[in-house]
Parts: C-alpha cells; structure tokens; sequence
C-alpha cells in the first residue's frame, strides 16, 4: 500500500461514517478518520487523532 493508496481509503472511510451519520440522524459522537500516517513499519493508517495531539503524546 502506498500513501495514494490510504489516502483513497481515508476518503472512503470519511464518506461511510458521513452516510451512516446521515442515516442514525445525527453524527454526534461518531469517530471518523481525519488523517493518514506511516508507520515505522512501513504500513500506512488511518486515524481520528489530530497531528498536534499525536506529537504532544509522543514527545511526552
């Protein structure tokens, strides 16, 4: 997988919870994917963390 790849994913994973928001109603308290990162494995991930809480975590 390349970060093409996830990014691609990341829209179609936004795009699902956003439909399944639409459908239960509402999205309050739905968790939804903002952001790709690689992985010191090579991997690429989605995640819901913002880039600022992720390095004050890290760096902690």
């Amino acid at each position: 997988m390349n970060r093409g790849n996830a990014e691609k994913a990341l829209g179609k994973a936004q795009a699902q919870r956003g439909r399944r928001g639409d459908a239960m109603g509402s999205r309050r308290g739905l968790r939804i994917e903002h952001r790709v990162y690689e992985c010191y494995l090579g991997g690429f991930h989605l995640t819901a963390e913002s880039r600022s809480s992720y390095e004050s975590r890290v760096s902690a």
